[in-house]
């Protein structure tokens, strides 16, 4: 008993099928990852606005020395810094955008305004213990990618307080005309 001409028909139509699944799961992920970088690119052109570099101008100006028109203006222009970030994280959680994209778009000002409104942070802790928590992962997962990508191998140049510094002296004199944020400083 031989492999006859149904069990080849069989194993040819197991074939195709295995085939076409697989070309189907490549599809979606290709599909997931182009939604991502749309999504992404997005958020990218928001966090670059005039709109909103107003606001990261008022933050760091605020998590600097507390230079605000008002405390309560400085402050929430830092959570809304930071609740951008937050959003970031739970994309990121849902696997929307992944580390690496965050990574390359934002992960120049994610350490620095992570590390400054610890403060800010706290007290918004104090009436909601879970406040942030997306921004905790999504400063995990970055920090991984940092590792990974920079040549040290290591994200401590990033947190630095000497770094963080100056990175929000330079955010405290954004110009409101918006570049690409990838751009070098």
């Amino acid at each position: 008993m031989g492999f006859g001409a149904d069990n080849w028909s069989a194993l040819s139509a197991v074939v195709g099928v295995i085939a076409v699944i697989c070309f189907q799961v490549a599809e979606w992920r290709r599909q997931r990852f182009a939604k991502g970088i749309d999504t992404v690119a997005q958020l990218d052109s928001r966090w670059d606005s005039v709109e909103f570099r107003d606001i990261r101008r008022e933050a760091a100006a605020y998590l600097i020395d507390g230079n605000s028109t008002t405390e309560a203006a400085g402050e929430e222009a830092v959570r809304t810094v930071l609740n951008f970030y937050e959003t970031l994280g739970f994309l990121n959680r849902k696997n929307v955008i992944d580390s690496e994209a965050i990574w390359h778009f934002f992960g120049s000002w994610i350490f620095p305004y992570y590390h400054a409104s610890k403060p800010v942070r706290d007290k918004s802790r104090q009436l909601d213990p879970n406040c942030y928590s997306e921004l905790e992962s999504l400063v995990t997962a970055v920090r991984e990618v940092e590792k990974k990508c920079h040549p040290s191998k290591s994200s401590l140049h990033l947190e630095l307080e000497e770094n963080i510094t100056k990175f929000l002296q330079r955010e405290a004199k954004l110009e409101l005309a918006a570049v690409p944020s990838t751009t070098p400083q």
